[in-house]
């Protein structure tokens, strides 16, 4: 399934510079991620939020905001 194929309209895609240079992000509820994967007859087994360790925000000042706000969804499935 490709990203284009759950994308959210409202949500449409942005270039930015997120870890690599013209990385295109897709903003999606999480119902919607879900919501397809079972539609695609997957079983979700997992789902966890990212969050960076003390130590990594230690090293990283900047990634304090990511414990309040999630930067990724990490959804393990399968079929």
């Amino acid at each position: 399934m490709q990203a284009s194929t759950i994308a959210d309209p409202r949500r449409p895609p942005r270039r930015t510079e997120w870890f690599a240079n013209g990385v295109v992000k897709y903003h999606r509820r999480i119902g919607t991620t879900l919501n397809a994967l079972v539609s695609a007859r997957f079983a979700i087994e997992a789902v966890n939020e990212f969050a960076p360790s003390m130590e990594q925000i230690m090293e990283v000042p900047e990634l304090k905001e990511e414990r309040k706000d999630p930067m990724m969804l990490l959804v393990s499935s399968k079929r």
